[in-house]
């Protein structure tokens, strides 16, 4: 396990991004109703998914009343059907999966041949970049942003508008949640500061302490999949009330060094075990938020094994939707991860 790289040099979302049109939120999944509503979506109006995504992300079109479509994604987790096939939309969204950027060409001439709003899915990719260097997250009109899964927040989310004239659409930014924080996220927080003290197995052990509570309290070690996920989003939109303090003691340099350190040394291990990374290549602007592989049962086994000693983890991803676990591909159910905070 890696300790997250922080100190005092001050770090801001709208300054890294280039604007002042942000504001935030609990979840990504509150941002993205927040974005919908914003658009006016409603009961006559369709939104397309991948069909490789999380089932959270359906919540938000269900609360606008809006439809779900959703199109194929191949392999490589880029687009996988031919303009002409593409469902009618009147919002796509596309992922960039896992903080690598997706190719959004043949979005944006879908989306403008339909009349339609792309919205960039940035939930991985706080910190990466395209080629051009241009932030993701802010290539399209849109950007979704989980702040969470870059920053140790209670949680945190962002929406981006990238259109002058969509940000006169922007609402009013939510007052902070003031409740306190959560007993578990204050002793990950703990864990976090006893790793370089303690060492790998001191912390192993305590990491295991905190699955035992939530065992105690909810009879799962780990928490298992929501069934009223596509259609609740739990809790209050409003971010947590540390969340700007958080996010500012971010070092960018150090938080991306670690992660893509942690990257390649995890691909020549995996690959070594018998998993099969799902990109090739680790480009230069990309600042990873796991590390994404492919295998199958027994590989796996032996994969969870070797990480154990260096206090890693490894997750499926994602819960897929109701509609697509009956048709998934085969290579959207043997998707693994490696997660890079916790």
């Amino acid at each position: 396990y890696y300790p997250v790289c922080r100190n005092s040099r001050y770090f801001s979302i709208e300054q890294w991004l280039n604007t002042d049109n942000v504001r935030y939120y609990s979840l990504g999944r509150h941002a993205f109703e927040s974005a919908l509503r914003m658009l006016k979506v409603g009961k006559s109006d369709t939104v397309a998914l991948p069909e490789f995504v999380c089932r959270d992300l359906i919540a938000s079109i269900y609360n606008v009343g809006a439809k779900v479509e959703f199109y194929p994604v191949d392999e490589c987790l880029n687009l996988a059907c031919s303009p002409e096939m593409f469902p009618q939309s009147e919002v796509i969204v596309a992922v960039n999966y896992f903080g690598f950027p997706q190719e959004l060409t043949v979005f944006n001439q879908i989306a403008d041949k339909m009349g339609a709003i792309l919205i960039e899915d940035n939930a991985h990719g706080l910190l990466s970049a395209d080629a051009s260097g241009i932030p993701l997250g802010t290539r399209t009109k849109i950007g979704i942003f989980s702040l969470r899964k870059t920053v140790p927040l209670m949680n945190g989310a962002a929406l981006v508008v990238n259109d002058s004239e969509l940000a006169n659409l922007l609402p009013d930014q939510l007052p902070v949640d003031t409740c306190g924080k959560s007993s578990i996220f204050q002793l990950k927080k703990l864990l976090r500061t006893l790793v370089p003290v303690l060492g790998i197995k001191p912390c192993r052990i305590l990491t295991g302490l905190v699955r035992f509570s939530r065992k105690i309290r909810t009879g799962q070690s780990i928490p298992l999949p929501d069934v009223n996920a596509e259609k609740i989003i739990p809790g209050s939109p409003n971010p947590c009330n540390n969340i700007l303090d958080e996010i500012s003691c971010l070092d960018v340099s150090k938080e991306v060094n670690r992660r893509r350190e942690l990257y390649i040394k995890l691909n020549k291990i995996i690959f070594n075990l018998g998993g099969l990374p799902i990109f090739n290549t680790l480009p230069d602007k990309v600042s990873p938020y796991v590390f994404p592989f492919r295998a199958n049962a027994e590989q796996i086994e032996k994969i969870k094994k070797y990480l154990t000693a260096y206090n890693l983890d490894c997750h499926p991803w994602p819960d897929l939707p109701d509609l697509i676990v009956p048709k998934a591909k085969s290579y959207y159910r043997n998707v693994w991860m490696i997660p890079f905070l916790w």
